[in-house]
């Protein structure tokens, strides 16, 4: 129930401390590692960016994301993805003090059922800690009308399945760590 935000599936930008409580429990065990590798297969709006980029004590996160969504541009490659990560790690308590904090991240344009095919992506085979993401539910949200859209793509729930989830559970299940996570926040 903490999770259901509704019962209509409304494309909504998932809550970032429910992201930030997950990814501190489900690290909680290996938190001194040098670099915690966070991998959103869905990125949305940005809530679960946001709650990783929030998690406020020692660990070093690296959010990865994935979201082909082109609305999402700026400017010079960038994303409003980019631009949300830097102005939480430059105007907020997190980069100001005596000890300043910040995370790092690295957003790609791709679909999830694709990204595994990037050579950029390709480096974080077997060093994801933590998979975690709300994908969208098959053609009940839609995030925009870009042809790189799964509902698009995917025209029924049958090659949604096959051409979409099952290669995207696919890449996070082989690209995660030995004794991590992968968790799913998906509806009934």
């Amino acid at each position: 129930k903490a999770f259901r935000v509704s019962f209509c599936q409304y494309a909504v930008n998932f809550p970032p401390l429910t992201a930030k409580y997950l990814y501190e429990r489900f690290t909680e065990h290996f938190k001194t590692q040098e670099q915690i590798n966070i991998y959103d297969p869905s990125s949305e709006w940005g809530g679960r960016l946001l709650g990783a980029m929030s998690v406020d004590d020692n660990r070093n996160i690296h959010y990865i994301g994935t979201d082909p969504n082109t609305d999402h541009n700026t400017h010079d490659g960038r994303t409003k993805y980019h631009e949300f990560a830097d102005f939480f790690n430059t105007k907020t308590y997190r980069a100001t003090g005596l000890f300043p904090k910040t995370h790092t991240y690295e957003i790609f344009q791709h679909g999830s059922e694709e990204i595994h095919k990037d050579p950029a992506f390709q480096k974080y085979k077997g060093k994801l800690d933590f998979v975690f993401t709300s994908p969208p539910y098959f053609d009940r949200e839609r995030y925009s009308d870009d042809d790189t859209q799964s509902f698009k793509k995917f025209n029924s729930y049958e090659s949604w399945r096959d051409g979409f989830l099952r290669p995207t559970l696919t890449t996070a299940f082989e690209w995660l760590r030995n004794d991590r996570y992968l968790c799913w926040n998906i509806a009934d």
